[in-house]
C-alpha cells in the first residue's frame, strides 16, 4: 500500500454549522438524535474500514450503527437513566428495549463483547441478531426520521435489507454488518466526523449528559444523584479489559520458551516485567484492536513513551520488531481465533490493511497503522515520541 495515496485531507468545515444545530439546538424529545450522531462518531473514528466512500457521500453498514447504538445505550439502560420524558427510569418508552435487548443485558453483555471481530455462541448469536434488528427498526423511525435538511430532506438515507436468520457460526464481520443494509453519510459530513471527532464526541456526551438530567429533574430526582452513574455509563470502552487476551499469548509463548522483546527498546521481557502498550495512545484514539497492543518494557512505557504518539521514524524503525510480533502472537495460529480477529480488526480500524478478498500482508497493515499515525498527528496534534 502506498501511503501517499492516502495523504489527501479533507477538512469537512463545511459541515460543522450542521453537526452544531444538531447537537445543540435540535428538537429533541429523546436522547435518540444523539445516540445516532455518537454511533456514527464512533464508526468514523474506529471502524472507517467498513465504510465505502464515493464523491458525494460514504456508505456505512446499518448493523455498524446498530452495534454501536447498543453499546453506548446498554450500560444507561441498565443503570436505570433516562432517556425520555416518558422513560423516567425505566425502560418504557424506548423502542429498541424488547425481549432480545433485555436478555443482552441479562447476559452481561459489555462494550468488550459488542465490538468488531466479536464471536458467539448460536444461541447468544441469535439474541443479539434479533436486538441488533429491533435497533435499527427504531434508528430508522425515529433519529434518522428527523434528523433532517430545512427543506425535510433526510440527512441520512437509508437503504434497508432483510438479513435473514443469524449465521453460523456468528461473527460480527463486515460481511455481516452490511447485510442489514447502508446508511448515508453526506461526504463532508463523515470527513468533519472523521477529522474533529476529538472535539465533537465530547459536545455530543455533554449534551447528551444534560438531557438525562433534565429527564431526572422531572421526575423529581436531583440530577447529581446520577452523576457517577451517567460518568461510567458513557464510557466507550475500559482500555483494560482486552490485556487478559494478550497476555494469556504472552504466558504461552513463555511457556513455549519463546523469546519476546519490548518493540521499542529491543530489551527482552519477562512475565514479571512487562506491560502492554497501546502503540497509538488510547488517551488520543481508544482502540483496543490486537495490532494497536504491543509488549513493552515498563520502563519505556511509563516513564518515556506514556501518552504520547510514536513518531513515524521510531514506527519504521521498530517496523521488524512489531511485524514480528504480530505473526508470532497473533497470526501463527491461522486460520484461527486469534488470527481471524486480527485480521478482522485491522479491516475495520485500518482502512486499506486488509485486500477486498479477504487476504492481507502484514506489511500492509503495518503501512496502515503509519498513515493512521499521520491521520493523528494531523488531525489530533497529538504529541509525539521520538524513542529512547
Amino acid at each position: 500500500m502506498q501511503l501517499s495515496k492516502i495523504s489527501v485531507v479533507y477538512s469537512g468545515v463545511d459541515a460543522l454549522p450542521l453537526l452544531r444545530h444538531i447537537i445543540l439546538h435540535d428538537e429533541k424529545f429523546s436522547t435518540y438524535k444523539l445516540g445516532l450522531l455518537r454511533a456514527l462518531c464512533r464508526a468514523a473514528e474506529g471502524s472507517a474500514g467498513l465504510a465505502v466512500k464515493s464523491e458525494q457521500a460514504v456508505s456505512v453498514p446499518l448493523g455498524l450503527i446498530a452495534l454501536n447504538w447498543l453499546r453506548l445505550y446498554l450500560p444507561l439502560v441498565k443503570a436505570h437513566l433516562p432517556q425520555s420524558p416518558t422513560n423516567l427510569g425505566g425502560n418504557e418508552g424506548l423502542g429498541f428495549v424488547r425481549s432480545a435487548f433485555c436478555d443482552l443485558m441479562e447476559r452481561g453483555m459489555s462494550g468488550f463483547d459488542l465490538r468488531v471481530a466479536g464471536r458467539f455462541s448460536p444461541e447468544a448469536g441469535g439474541v443479539l441478531h434479533a436486538a441488533l434488528r429491533d435497533t435499527i427498526d427504531t434508528i430508522i423511525k425515529m433519529p434518522i426520521a428527523h434528523i433532517t435538511y430545512a427543506g425535510g430532506e433526510r440527512i441520512f438515507p437509508v437503504v434497508k435489507k432483510k438479513p435473514g436468520p443469524a449465521p453460523t457460526p456468528f461473527a460480527l464481520n463486515k460481511k455481516y454488518l452490511a447485510s442489514f443494509g447502508e446508511m448515508g453519510v453526506p461526504i463532508d459530513v463523515w470527513h468533519a466526523i472523521s477529522h474533529f471527532s476529538v472535539w465533537i464526541e465530547p459536545a455530543i456526551v455533554e449534551q447528551w449528559k444534560e438531557l438525562m438530567r433534565v429527564y431526572a429533574k422531572r421526575k423529581g430526582e436531583a440530577a447529581v444523584a446520577h452523576e457517577a452513574a451517567m460518568v461510567a455509563g458513557m464510557r466507550w470502552a475500559d482500555p483494560e479489559k482486552v490485556y487478559p487476551d494478550v497476555r494469556k499469548i504472552i504466558r504461552r509463548l513463555f511457556e513455549m520458551r519463546q523469546r519476546v522483546c519490548c518493540v521499542w527498546s529491543k530489551r527482552p521481557l519477562k512475565s514479571s516485567v512487562l506491560d502492554i502498550d497501546h502503540c497509538m495512545p488510547w488517551a488520543a484514539w481508544p482502540c483496543n484492536d490486537l495490532w494497536n497492543l504491543l509488549p513493552v518494557h515498563p520502563d519505556v512505557n511509563r516513564k518515556r513513551k506514556r501518552d504520547r504518539l510514536p513518531s513515524k521514524d521510531v514506527l519504521l524503525e521498530a517496523r521488524g520488531r512489531i511485524i514480528e510480533w504480530w505473526r508470532t502472537a497473533y497470526c501463527a495460529d491461522q486460520p484461527g481465533t486469534f488470527a481471524n480477529r486480527f485480521a478482522e480488526e485491522a479491516r475495520a480500524s485500518l482502512p486499506g490493511a486488509i485486500g477486498t478478498d479477504g487476504s492481507f500482508d502484514l506489511q500492509d497493515v503495518f503501512d496502515a497503522v503509519v498513515a493512521q499515525q499521520q491521520r493523528l498527528l494531523h488531525d489530533q496534534q497529538v504529541p509525539e515520541w521520538d524513542g529512547i
